[in-house]
């Protein structure tokens, strides 16, 4: 009940006053209204102070509202969910049919930004009919006749868009607003008409490991872009020109303006840029990223400099480039790239003046040394990153045309992808290969003298050649490999025969050049460098089998030194070939004998009288191959003379023999082999003067212990006697 106090009411007068009120059920409703005078006042006519009564029907009306949100931050590239719920806060149920209506921001889309049908997910979702058009920016409509009780039912669902790439990024970058009508609400009948929510949100980007990223040179020099295949996708604008770019896997990227002199560096974390601070003093190569964020790169003196994550100012100079003795190509590359590998390597991509050939080196962060790889990709490359399957990418034609460059190949001037408009200025990833060379030797042997390949025996004086072949079974060139190889023993080197790949190789002061480790490389690469992918380093030398002692198989291996990285770490392994053994043809003893008659000097030369005594001298040598055992000398003593007593000599000088020696009085040189031998010398034996005996017939030398060398000067001795002449 309402009462209304009217003050003053004059006669006559009228008034007119609505009092409006809410109903809180349904059904029938009557109204009627009265008056009454003040207190102390009459009414002379109270009959009329009561109104007609009203009826009214009440019925219950629904009542639709809309509550949207997302979930998470949205990710360009991935999918952006929006929950959405519809209340029916009405006394009564909705009738007929709700629509619901989202027209999504630009670049959201469902089913590829194509007209068709959309399912939505959630509780409810399978409650609504939906589809959508295909106008830019999209609009989603749903329908569904699935009631919803009054005082708070409710529908429940999701929608999934794709954020694509153009997105606006940052911090509640972007606001949706969805509507919903219909369903017997008298409020909110039409789409005109219909309730609403909204909901601002956050885009992001992430900046991923798996893709190569650049930036661009003609047109396009504010964007970063994604680089897929030859296609180039901006996916964040930034206020001034993006030049030197470097890929962390902290998810950050890092840009300098596209200046050389002192340019500023600025960060990308997926929302907005950031200037850091930092500055790139000379910059010449660069630029590359480690996981920490610092920044690395070569300045215009051949220094490596590095801007420390989270610091600002000129970056470190870390100092110069210790590049090896003779090399002439890495103090004359300029501008290009740097990436890091999977082992903690940092690579230099350049070429030769900024214009020639291209070269890929590996600097050791820790020592400065930066080595040679060889000759890799096209001339005056620009821009080196690695993609998810490891290939390293690049440039060229002023950064046109993109080249795959397969790294374990033989052919690394790389596979051309296509055109990349805008073209690249420099190129980043955080994609970290695993990447090491892996070397292998294989020997043979041929004699050239016979005429055999492979070898299967070698005799004195043969000429055997031998050729090691190297390859690399990795998945990168090699740099500082290098072959040492002994002279086998039993051989001597033939002077001048050393080539590696053909090409003679200068001895070392006589000696075969690979006696000491010594680079080689692949045809047409540098000192060092072993393409992998079937290329191969070939060395070929010659040695002499040696005409004195050998031995029972001539045996060669050689070995193979190269540096390999881990975590970091820098080791040089160290690799044998195989071994190559050839049967040696040795040559037996061969006795040399020389008779002489030192005394008298003219022994020899002029007829000598009776009772002169004749002294005679054998010279024996060993020239053979091997040594002679169980020697044995014998000489018959002249006829027409006597043997002189205590008078048998014996020089064996450094032979180490040791002889018996025996006499024979029954020697017969036409049958030596009966002779015995063991007669004992007598004065005047067999009639002869004091101090001589004419019954030895033969003197013999045994050795006991010993055997003759076939090497100077242990193969050589001498042996004597002395006779009178009866």
């Amino acid at each position: 009940m309402s009462n209304v106090f009217i003050p003053t009411f004059p006669n006559g007068g009228s008034l007119d006053f609505t009092i409006t009120g809410t109903t809180t059920t349904t059904g029938t409703l009557t109204n009627t209204a009265s008056i009454a005078p003040p207190n102390g006042s009459n009414d002379p006519n109270t009959g009329n102070n009561i109104s007609n009564t009203i009826t009214t029907t009440v019925v219950a009306i629904p009542s639709l509202s809309i509550n949207k949100s997302h979930t998470g931050n949205f990710t360009i590239g991935s999918s952006g969910i929006y929950n959405f719920t519809v209340t029916n806060g009405g006394t009564g149920p909705t009738t007929g049919t709700i629509t619901f209506s989202d027209t999504l921001p630009a670049n959201l889309t469902v089913n590829g930004g194509s007209a068709g049908s959309v399912s939505l997910g959630g509780t409810n979702g399978s409650n609504w009919t939906c589809t959508a058009d295909g106008n830019s920016p999209q609009t989603v409509s749903c329908t569904s006749t699935t009631a919803l009780a009054a005082n708070g039912g409710s529908s429940t669902f999701t929608l999934s868009t794709n954020v694509g790439n153009g997105t606006p990024l940052g911090t509640n970058s972007i606001t949706n607003t969805a509507l919903v009508y219909g369903g017997g609400d008298p409020a909110h009948p039409t789409l005109g008409t219909a309730a609403s929510d909204s909901d601002p949100t956050t885009v992001q980007y992430l900046v991923s490991c798996s893709k190569v990223y650049a930036t661009g040179f003609s047109g396009g020099r504010t964007s970063l872009y994604e680089l897929n295949g030859s296609t180039m996708t901006s996916v964040f604008t930034a206020p001034q020109n993006a030049g030197g770019l470097a890929i962390s896997s902290n998810g950050r990227a890092y840009y300098d303006n596209a200046t050389f002199a002192n340019p500023p560096m600025f960060s990308f974390d997926g929302l907005a840029q950031t200037n850091t601070g930092a500055t790139l003093p000379g910059l010449l190569v660069g630029e590359a990223a480690d996981s920490f964020g610092n920044v690395y790169y070569i300045d215009n003196a051949r220094h490596l400099r590095r801007a420390n994550s989270g610091g600002s100012g000129a970056a470190s100079d870390l100092g110069a480039l210790v590049f090896d003795a003779g090399d002439t190509i890495g103090p004359t590359l300029q501008y290009g790239d740097m990436t890091f590998d999977g082992n903690g390597r940092l690579l230099m991509y350049s070429s030769i003046n900024g214009t020639g050939q291209t070269y890929l080196y590996v600097i050791d962060i820790a020592t400065l040394t930066a080595k040679n790889t060889g000759q890799v990709g096209p001339n005056r490359a620009t821009g080196a990153a690695f993609d998810a399957a490891g290939n390293l990418i690049t440039t060229r034609d002023g950064g046109a045309t993109v080249v795959s460059i397969n790294l374990a190949s033989a052919s690394l001037l790389g596979t051309t992808i296509g055109t990349a408009s805008p073209t690249v200025y420099d190129m980043g990833s955080c994609s970290t290969p695993v990447i090491n060379p892996t070397l292998n030797a294989v020997k043979s042997v041929t004699n050239v003298t016979q005429g055999q390949t492979p070898a299967t025996i070698a005799a004195a004086g043969d000429i055997l050649e031998y050729t090691i072949v190297v390859t690399n079974t990795g998945n990168m060139p090699s740099y500082d490999a290098k072959l040492a190889d002994t002279i086998p023993v039993g051989t001597t080197y033939a002077a001048g025969t050393t080539t590696l790949n053909g090409t003679a190789v200068t001895d070392v002061g006589g000696v075969m050049p690979f006696v000491t480790a010594q680079k080689i490389n692949s045809n047409t690469q540098p000192a060092g460098v072993v393409v992998a992918g079937g290329s191969f380093a070939t060395v070929k030398f010659r040695v002499t089998v040696n005409s004195n002692t050998l031995p029972p198989q001539i045996s060669n291996t050689a070995t193979i030194t190269y540096p390999t990285a881990s975590g970091g770490t820098t080791t040089v392994k160290s690799t044998d070939s195989n071994t190559v053994n050839t049967p040696t043809l040795v040559p037996p003893p061969s006795i040399g004998l020389v008779k002489s008659c030192p005394a008298p000097a003219n022994c020899t030369t002029a007829p000598q009288l009776p009772d002169t005594e004749l002294t005679y001298q054998i010279d024996f040598s060993n020239t053979g191959g091997t040594s002679a055992a169980n020697l044995i000398l014998v000489d018959a003593i002249p006829t027409s003379t006597d043997f002189k007593l205590a008078s048998v000599s014996t020089n064996l000088g450094t032979t180490g023999l040791t002889f018996v020696i025996e006499y024979s009085s029954d020697y017969n040189p036409g049958n030596p082999t009966a002779a015995t031998w063991t007669y004992t010398p007598t004065s005047g034996g067999g009639g002869a003067d004091s101090g001589f005996d004419r019954n030895v017939k033969a003197i013999r030398w045994r050795v006991t212990s010993g055997s003759l060398s076939q090497t100077a000067p242990n193969n050589t001795g001498n042996i004597g006697f002395i006779v009178k002449i009866r």
